[in-house]
Formats: structure tokens, C-alpha cells, sequence
């Protein structure tokens, strides 16, 4: 069963979301760039297929609610950018737990709500898990450089997904993710060669399905480690 619901912050402010599934482990999607969009509905419908309840808030409402943007057009992703600069961040990560929150309340969670997030919601997910008990999946996360000193404040595990050719998280910038988390005992981190940016937006030319195949069986793998049934 999939629908659209009204979540409330612990700021009383009422924001939409897409949700789906009815299974005992959640998760919150933490969207891209282009909003709650069909890509990020068709994840959230995937991880219902395989047990899980899902929902995917509007980030963006405080900016543009109800926004949907298309990858394949140059000035929609001109516009996700924009709003990508904008975007309050603490307040975004407020949302995430918001819906974390209404989860848990809603279908009656006994276990931690996850955090699933692509390349926006790559870096939002990974601050999600500082912020409590949320383990994280990021996919291609973007700038979560410049929240590596964070790392020390992990509360939950951390899962990452760097694809070796992503052209905005360069080797360099890989190379420094890996230095500086190793050592952390909450945090995992999966290569994947010969892919780029985005090689898991479904219904995408970026998609690559062979890779994001592997990248998901990975995910569950780790979810279902990381939140109890």
C-alpha cells in the first residue's frame, strides 16, 4: 500500500511524504536532488517489496513543497542545485528524524528506523546517524567531506557507496573518506568500479543495473544486520 501522509516536526510544522510498505524494520529515503521523485518512489516501493515500511519526506517543502524535478533536463537539475545550496541542513536532518519518529508511532517499530539517502540525502543520512540510533546507507554522498569530523559522534552504523567514477566525489576525495573513517568500527565502506554518479536512480540513464544490483543486496545485507525484525 503506498500513499502520500502529512508528517508533523517537534517544531509543529507539517510537511508531505511518500510512503509505502508494511513491514516490522523502517526506513526513511532521503531524497536527491530532484525532490520526491519517481526514481525515489520506485526505492521506496523496492525496500517494501523486501519487507520493509518505508517514507520518503519532502526536504525541500520549506523551499518549494510538492517539487518534482527531472533529472534529464538541464534546468531542472540547474534548479536542484540551487535548492541544494539553500537548503538548511540541520532542519532537512530534523525532518529525517521527524519521519523516523512518525514510523516508529505509525506502524508500531520495535527496532531503530534506518536511514537510506542519495547524493544529497547521501551526506544527510550519514549526519542522521550522528544525531541517534539510525543506521545509515549513503549512495554516492555528496560532500560528506566536509563532515568527516562528525564521524566521531556516529550513534548507529554506517554503510557508504562510492562509485570509483563519480565526478563529484573525485579519487581524491574518496581517498580522504577512506583515511580518515578507517579505523571506525561503525563505519563500512563499498567501492564499486567502472560506475559513476548515480548508478542506482532507477528509471535513469545513469542506472547501472548490474552494479546497483550488488550495491542493494548490500544494503539489505547491512540493514537487516542493523535493525532487529
Amino acid at each position: 500500500m503506498s500513499l502520500n501522509v502529512t508528517i508533523e516536526n517537534q517544531h509543529g510544522e507539517r510537511f508531505g511524504a511518500y510512503a509505502t510498505g508494511q513491514g516490522p524494520r523502517g526506513i526513511v529515503i532521503a531524497q536527491e536532488i530532484f525532490g520526491v521523485s519517481r526514481s525515489m518512489r520506485a526505492v521506496a516501493d523496492w525496500f517494501a517489496s523486501e519487507g520493509f515500511t518505508a517514507v520518503v519526506p519532502d526536504l525541500f517543502w520549506r523551499q518549494q513543497a510538492g517539487l518534482e524535478l527531472d533529472p534529464a533536463s538541464e534546468s531542472d537539475r540547474e534548479t536542484g542545485m540551487q535548492l541544494l545550496k539553500s537548503l538548511d541542513e540541520p532542519a532537512a536532518i530534523s525532518d529525517i528524524l521527524a519521519s523516523a519518529d512518525y514510523l516508529t508511532a505509525a506502524h508500531d517499530l520495535k527496532g531503530p528506523v534506518g536511514v537510506v539517502g542519495y547524493c544529497m540525502g547521501g551526506k544527510l543520512a550519514f549526519l542522521s546517524a550522528t544525531e541517534g540510533n539510525h543506521p545509515a546507507v549513503s549512495y554516492y554522498g555528496v560532500g560528506i567531506t566536509s563532515v568527516l569530523d562528525r564521524a566521531s559522534g556516529l550513534k548507529a552504523p554506517v554503510l557508504l557507496h562510492l562509485p570509483e567514477e563519480d565526478a563529484l566525489c573525485p579519487p581524491e576525495a574518496q581517498d580522504r573518506i577512506k583515511s580518515e573513517l578507517a579505523g571506525n568500527d561503525l563505519v563500512s565502506i563499498q567501492t564499486h568500479a567502472k560506475v559513476g554518479h548515480a548508478f542506482a536512480r532507477r528509471a535513469s540513464p545513469a542506472f547501472v543495473e548490474s552494479a546497483a544490483a550488488v550495491a542493494d543486496a548490500q544494503t539489505l545485507e547491512f540493514l537487516r544486520s542493523a535493525i532487529p525484525a
